[in-house]
């Protein structure tokens, strides 16, 4: 103890500088720290646990895209009623499409709710990332929050449209149809039997008299079939589409929930290419307007060839569009070949998108 003197006549005394314990080797704690390398986990946890980000950020979105508009959340039941209006005039009046035994109002809306959510889906998360790089340089979220948000926010839109998909139903309720069933006699041509001298006595005029008496004869009383009458019309009465709740119409969550996963499927995978390649936001559209036509939204894939169907389904939304009709509609069953080959798709796409953006997302601040 060493004394220090600080005033006259006072004497500090300073209590001798004590080691710290040292810490047996054997039993101290060491944490590594090692960087990822390979395929990382998905840790869906971690999203989960920042849930609040994501329904902020997709609030948030939300609020901007009618903010100062007039119409507001009218666009959302805007858009698929004035595309309605146009496939039925173009598709169901002029080119005379097929609509499977229902009114084609109601066969192009059903189509159209699908797949507008899966293309405004696919257009916001592309470029989820890349316009929001202001936040990856400041604050750490798991990334897939981003065009998850946007997964979420389609879902508000899709909920108002299924209410005009109601009224629709009602309105069309009890409507006639046009069979889209061809006629036997317009089926197969029939084949001529006669010989060329029957022919030849056909086209010989003939005496009334003699058409007379190779007349058959008829006696009071005996009917006569509409076939052998004269000016005989079709007495067929028109289809008349009805919408009925059965085992079918529960299956439509189902169709709901593939629809989103085929969105986020393919959106994961785009939003992480977009940020290394800006060409994918610039390719989007024109890809979205090819898919398009290459989904059966304006037609029924009862078109496509039989043969061909297991390779049309690999179009993840030809699944998603043909389960919207059959449980709403239930006018034609689908091709389950054709469904399974599609849904099998989405879960390659899904899982390998899951992955893929784990993997590169760490590099995204960076390359932003």
């Amino acid at each position: 103890m060493h004394p220090v003197t600080t005033a006259p006549g006072n004497v500090m005394h300073m209590a001798p500088r004590q080691e710290p314990p040292r810490a047996d080797p054997e039993h101290v704690d060491v944490t590594v720290i090692v960087p990822e390398s390979g395929w990382a986990s998905l840790e869906l946890g971690e999203v989960w646990r920042y849930r609040d980000l994501l329904l902020l950020l997709a609030w948030r979105d939300i609020a901007a895209r009618y903010r100062q508009s007039v119409i507001g959340y009218g666009w959302a039941i805007l858009k698929p009623v004035l595309s309605m209006i146009i496939f039925t005039f173009i598709f169901g009046r002029v080119a005379k499409i097929p609509s499977d035994s229902s009114p084609y109002p109601l066969f192009a809306f059903t189509a159209m709710l699908p797949w507008l959510y899966f293309a405004n889906t696919l257009s916001a998360s592309t470029t989820s990332v890349v316009t929001s790089s202001h936040m990856l340089t400041k604050v750490y979220f798991p990334r897939m929050v981003l065009p998850i948000s946007s997964v979420v926010i389609g879902l508000v839109e899709l909920a108002i449209q299924f209410v005009v998909l109601a009224g629709l139903i009602a309105y069309f309720n009890g409507t006639p149809v046009e069979s889209t069933k061809t006629p036997a006699s317009a089926a197969a041509p029939v084949a001529d039997s006669t010989t060329p001298d029957e022919r030849l006595e056909q086209a010989t005029p003939r005496s009334a008299a003699a058409a007379a008496d190779d007349a058959p004869r008829q006696t009071a009383g005996t009917p006569v079939a509409a076939s052998e009458k004269p000016n005989a019309r079709d007495d067929e009465q028109p289809a008349v589409w009805r919408f009925s709740l059965s085992a079918r119409t529960l299956c439509l969550p189902l169709f709901l929930v593939l629809c989103v996963l085929t969105a986020m499927a393919v959106g994961l995978w785009l939003t992480a290419l977009n940020v290394m390649y800006r060409d994918i936001g610039q390719a989007v559209p024109f890809l979205v307007q090819a898919w398009f036509y290459l989904s059966p939204v304006v037609y029924s894939s009862s078109l496509v060839p039989e043969k061909w169907r297991p390779y049309y389904g690999l179009n993840p939304m030809v699944g998603v569009i043909e389960g919207f009709r059959w449980s709403i509609l239930g006018s034609t069953t689908p091709d389950w070949t054709m469904m399974a080959v599609s849904t099998a798709v989405v879960s390659v796409l899904l899982v390998s998108g899951l992955y893929y953006f784990r993997r590169t997302e760490s590099t995204f601040a960076d390359i932003i």
